[in-house]
């Protein structure tokens, strides 16, 4: 009799377990919030500074013919700047590329490899590369063209003074040049310190002393 009445609690405390976990409320089924994706914010772009921007024209924005390498130095390191101006007034009228096509003809026709200058400025001071300076130029004779770069403003300075859009340019590549390679102003000189020449024109030379002196 108390192995039933053992039997009959057990079935009763079964029972219970089984009302009670059925009557007890159902867990809600959370799902978690969506996940919000957050824009990200682009990086600017940093604007070019001034020593980045391209100072000159490209020899590629003119030149019609290729520089002959088989017949060209390269370049010693850079110590010294020459002065020059083309000679001729009516260089600085008219088409500028066309002028500098002209002049490589010309240079060429003298067995160089291309246009002696390394820089050449135009009436209204816009700056054109000439022979890249990763090259010996051809406008100061012989070794006088050793680690020498070499800038040339279009027209006749002995019979005009310069224009004041070519000076500034020409001071502004002068200084460029100098701060760059660490060029000290004694060493810019017009052509004629090298050779017995006008060049580079009375007025332009009275520039390149003022320069000299700072």
């Amino acid at each position: 009799m108390a192995r039933g009445l053992a039997l009959l609690v057990i079935f009763l405390g079964l029972t219970g377990c089984l009302r009670t976990n059925a009557s007890a409320p159902a867990k809600p089924n959370r799902t978690p919030p969506p996940v919000v994706e957050r824009p990200i914010a682009p990086v600017p772009e940093k604007a070019p500074t001034a020593s980045a921007a391209r100072w000159f024209q490209p020899r590629s924005a003119w030149a019609g013919q290729a520089i002959d390498t088989s017949n060209v130095e390269p370049m010693e390191p850079i110590y010294r700047l020459t002065v020059h101006h083309s000679g001729n007034a009516e260089d600085a009228t008219g088409d500028s590329k066309a002028q500098l096509r002209q002049f490589e003809r010309a240079h060429k026709g003298k067995g160089w490899a291309c246009i002696g200058y390394h820089f050449i400025i135009a009436r209204d001071g816009t700056v054109f590369e000439g022979r890249p300076l990763k090259f010996q130029g051809a406008h100061a004779t012989g070794q006088n063209n050793v680690g020498n770069v070499g800038i040339c403003l279009m027209g006749n300075f002995d019979q005009r003074p310069v224009p004041k859009a070519q000076l500034d340019s020409l001071r502004s590549v002068l200084d460029r040049l100098r701060a760059q390679y660490g060029i000290d102003r004694s060493e810019v000189e017009g052509h004629s310190h090298y050779k017995t020449t006008d060049c580079p024109g009375k007025y332009l030379r009275q520039f390149v002393e003022r320069y000299k002196k700072g």
